[in-house]
């Protein structure tokens, strides 16, 4: 579970993916459509509906990284087992996105891997100041991966 603040609301919603979609919105009526939603995919599928908001490809990144920090942050096993990770590389090993993913064949940019190394470092370091996990420290083993789970601009 996830808690974010939306116009002075909070929405506590199931998954990442939802909130991730719904930022993409311009029309409130498009994102409250966001939390009817029963399902991850189906707010991807929703998603790629949606009036798109002028800034959104300089948004998305710094978008995800808060929903992924708060994701971890208020979920203390979903914590734990990212720190239990120490420094592994961390990928999103899939075929079908090679922004967030690594294309299934390591060539992807992966960035939510490397959002998830960036914060395993962040809380690393609050749990013990002396740690030394840092998100640019990782070395990528060769066939080692960990999956994880406005205005318009048309």
């Amino acid at each position: 579970d996830i808690t974010i603040t939306h116009e002075g609301k909070e929405y506590k919603l199931k998954d990442t993916e939802t909130p991730f979609q719904a930022g993409k919105c311009v029309k409130e009526s498009e994102f409250q459509s966001f939390l009817k939603l029963k399902s991850p995919s189906s707010s991807f599928f929703l998603g790629q509906e949606v009036e798109l908001r002028e800034d959104w490809e300089e948004f998305k990144d710094s978008w995800m990284e808060y929903l992924v920090r708060e994701k971890f942050k208020q979920n203390p096993d979903l914590k734990k087992k990212l720190l239990a990770t120490r420094t592994a590389y961390l990928c999103e090993h899939t075929t079908r996105d090679s922004y967030w993913g690594d294309a299934g064949t390591g060539k992807g940019k992966n960035k939510l891997g490397n959002i998830c190394m960036k914060i395993r470092g962040e809380l690393s370091k609050e749990e013990n100041p002396s740690t030394t996990i840092s998100p640019g420290g990782v070395q990528k083993p060769p066939a080692s991966y960990i999956k994880f789970v406005g205005k318009s601009k048309k």
